[in-house]
């Protein structure tokens, strides 16, 4: 990233009668630095300028020349030198008010920046705009993590839908506007599913309709991120990200707008990461705390196979969650989950004759839901899918 100041923005003959100016007409009262910060593509706004993408030739500024009044009449100079940007690049231009010329040059400030790379505009968006805090509960004595959200365009049909982090719930938030999406009816029971860079793929069912936004063209649905997700969106740069439709409508997919975005995202949770092991949180592992954290299922001992084995479904009361697994002892396996959480209960069990046709039967379930899975043995059934499972178990 290399730094650009006033006197390299401005043409030598307009520098020069600047400086001639300033020294010769005492008289006018001001010599202004007039922003103009409509050119370009802009990228991302940030709190103190704008990210944009410009020309050769672009013109960001203007100086300009005034008289104190004399009657209603203002005298200016003849000629308007323009700040002009050199190459064809991604440049932040910081929030400038009308500043004195003469305070602008003699002190060198810098008016704007030049990217070398896609890199360097990610990294410099994110450590300006994206840093977290780490706050203490004050009932639990816990550290809580306060980041920004941020938002990404991504582009499908046609549309312009919003990607909204809101990582201090842990939650990514999809924005979208209605009209826009009109053929497209989002609801409870669809699902997103995020392509990665390493051919990885999540899946996030939607738990609720989508919500209204403070404004009423968009609408917004949500959903939670697991600790290891997280892990996966800080190494791997999100590709595409596809909308799957219950009623069977076609999927709609999501591409980044540019390489940008894909890259800020990354860039984003690699922070939020940080933020993470900061608070002393094991991404490799679940808390049971959280009702989205499902720990994996742990198999019994001893895995004797002509040993009797039972394949049981348990049902997570705080969040509506299923599991379906095998043990030899349904009712301990139950006590052990309930110790970690005690929202768990059995709710069927069979017996087979060995551990190899428990295992047969529990992989045939496995297969019939795999659409519905969460993680691990964890699904996310209906009604319906509870009878089927326990008439199987019967």
């Amino acid at each position: 990233m290399r730094t650009y100041s006033l006197k390299e923005l401005l043409q030598a003959k307009d520098l020069e009668q600047i400086r001639n100016t300033i020294s010769g007409f005492p008289e006018f009262e001001g010599q202004f630095v007039e922003p103009i910060i409509s050119s370009g593509e802009c990228y991302h706004y940030v709190s103190n300028g704008c990210i944009r993408r410009l020309k050769q030739g672009d013109v960001i500024g203007m100086i300009r020349f005034s008289q104190p009044f004399v009657g209603e009449l203002i005298k200016r100079l003849q000629f308007q030198p323009k700040i002009i940007i050199p190459v064809d690049a991604f440049y932040f231009l910081p929030k400038i008010k009308e500043t004195p010329v003469t305070e602008l040059i003699d002190k060198d400030i810098a008016l704007c920046y030049q990217f070398e790379s896609s890199n360097e505009v990610a990294e410099f968006y994110v450590n300006n705009e994206c840093n977290y805090k780490v706050a203490i509960d004050p009932f639990f004595n816990t550290k809580l993590i306060r980041m920004p959200s941020f938002r990404l365009d991504y582009i499908g049909g046609g549309s312009h839908p919003y990607i909204v982090l809101q990582s201090s719930k842990e939650q990514i938030t999809i924005e979208y506007h209605k009209k826009e999406f009109s053929t497209h009816k989002f609801k409870k029971g669809d699902a997103f599913y995020f392509a990665f860079s390493n051919g990885s793929h999540l899946e996030y069912p939607l738990k609720t309709s989508p919500t209204s936004t403070n404004n009423p063209n968009y609408k917004r649905v949500s959903f939670s991120l697991l600790p290891q997700d997280i892990e996966l969106f800080a190494t791997e740069s999100v590709t595409a990200i596809r909308c799957s439709f219950e009623n069977g409508d076609v999927p709609l997919d999501l591409y980044p707008e540019n390489d940008l975005a894909s890259l800020t995202l990354k860039l984003y949770f690699q922070k939020y990461k940080q933020a993470l092991l900061e608070c002393a949180v094991d991404l490799e592992s679940q808390s049971s705390e959280n009702p989205l954290k499902i720990e994996e299922d742990k198999k019994d001992e001893p895995t004797w196979k002509d040993s009797t084995c039972f394949v049981y479904l348990m049902k997570d009361e705080s969040n509506g969650f299923y599991k379906i697994g095998i043990s030899n002892k349904p009712e301990y396996r139950e006590r052990t989950l309930q110790s970690e959480k005690p929202t768990i209960v059995l709710l069927k069990a069979k017996e087979f004759p060995t551990r190899t046709i428990a295992e047969s039967i529990e992989s045939a379930l496995h297969k019939a839901y795999s659409e519905k899975r969460l993680r691990g043995e964890w699904f996310e059934l209906d009604n319906k899918d509870v009878d089927h499972v326990i008439l199987t178990l019967s």
